[in-house]
């Protein structure tokens, strides 16, 4: 009796211990963009978008460009804790070359999860989460909206 008593406490101890991490990790400040990525923003020489059932990628052009290099400079995001690859649903597509010629960028867009998802040279995708109403999201859709040819 006195066993399971005290394997009680002890669950109940370890419940609150990882309660308490949770809230810690899902609460700690966000990050700006350019300090979880090692990807340079003042070093991008292009970008093209596109989302899947779309015809043909949009190159953009310098003032674009420029809108996106301050967008992602100034851009918060919080780094996934558990990061679900097969849940996420790519709804658009950036493409971005850094001025050297090696160095390729992917961001995925998931809107309704307000989740991004980066590849540096096809490596595996590192995700972050966004502000509902993120600046980002709504650059991209835009652009997307007016200048990708739907199939």
């Amino acid at each position: 009796m006195e066993v399971t008593i005290r394997n009680k406490k002890i669950w109940f101890l370890l419940a609150v211990l990882i309660t308490i991490l949770l809230i810690f990790f899902y609460s700690k400040r966000l990050l700006l963009f350019n300090e979880v990525s090692e990807f340079d923003i003042a070093n991008i020489e292009s970008a093209r978008i596109s989302y899947p059932r779309g015809l043909n990628l949009y190159e953009l052009n310098s003032k674009e460009l420029e809108q996106l290099r301050a967008i992602l400079d100034s851009q918060e995001v919080r780094k996934k804790l558990i990061p679900n690859i097969q849940a996420f649903n790519s709804d658009s597509y950036i493409f971005i070359n850094g001025k050297e010629t090696e160095t390729t960028y992917s961001i995925n867009f998931d809107y309704k999860r307000n989740i991004i998802g980066i590849s540096e040279n096809r490596k595996p995708m590192d995700q972050y989460i966004l502000k509902k109403d993120s600046e980002l999201f709504f650059f991209v859709q835009n652009l997307i909206k007016n200048n990708v040819k739907e199939l």
